[in-house]
């Protein structure tokens, strides 16, 4: 039995569609949310959405394993069935909890703005200045670097200037890609901006491109009202 609650653990916490309307997980969707919406008083980041997730499970552990014993009492059966669960739970709940949870979807957006904030520019600013001398060429590589440092300066529309010239050449550029749909989010082009951000999670794998798909996708179901 303990060996399921660790796997779900250690999974990252990461429920297919198949799971995605059961009663036990829509009760630690909910009990997630109300965690996050007390915690969010007080500064709220991945550890704290961790923890939250943890209780809910937690909470909620006799639930999962009096269904799964119904189906089978192999203990094989539970291991398996309980890392299949976990899994799914946290590739699910992170991007459900954007539509379905106001403060949820304000602390991701919070988050990941963060990611990109640099706190000391003067090496940047310098950059800046070198990558500007009129003597450099203009080819690719210089305006991929030159973008790049215009985005780590939140200077987003110079950097998608740039940008333009680096996708020319390498259409599948996720440097590239990125900073093109942060530009489109900052404009309001949100549906523009998720469809980017789902090609970033085709290219990548990286699971956290949904969730900004899914914060944008949010933006634009509210910009229309």
């Amino acid at each position: 039995m303990k060996k399921i609650w660790i796997v779900l653990i250690a999974t990252g916490l990461c429920v297919t569609s198949a799971f995605s309307q059961d009663s036990i997980y829509q009760a630690v969707n909910k009990e997630t949310c109300f965690c996050i919406t007390e915690k969010s008083r007080f500064a709220v980041g991945i550890k704290e959405y961790h923890d939250c997730v943890e209780l809910a499970l937690q909470k909620h552990m006799n639930l999962l394993l009096a269904q799964l014993k119904m189906k089978n009492a192999d203990s094989t059966y539970y291991y398996q069935k309980g890392l299949s669960y976990g899994r799914a739970i946290g590739s699910r709940l992170d991007t459900d909890l954007v539509y379905t949870c106001d403060a949820y979807f304000k602390i991701a957006d919070t988050i990941r703005a963060s990611v990109f904030r640099v706190s000391n520019t003067d090496s940047l600013r310098q950059e800046l200045v070198n990558l500007n001398n009129p003597a450099n060429t203009r080819d690719y590589q210089f305006y991929r670097r030159r973008s790049i440092t215009y985005f780590l300066l939140g200077m987003i529309d110079e950097a998608n200037s740039d940008d333009e010239e680096v996708l020319k050449q390498q259409p599948q550029n996720i440097a590239g890609l990125l900073i093109h749909a942060i530009y489109l989010e900052n404009h309001a082009s949100y549906l523009e901006a998720a469809a980017i951000f789902y090609q970033l999670d085709k290219i990548t794998g990286e699971h956290a491109y949904l969730v900004s798909a899914a914060i944008n996708n949010r933006k634009n179901r509210e910009s229309d009202h």
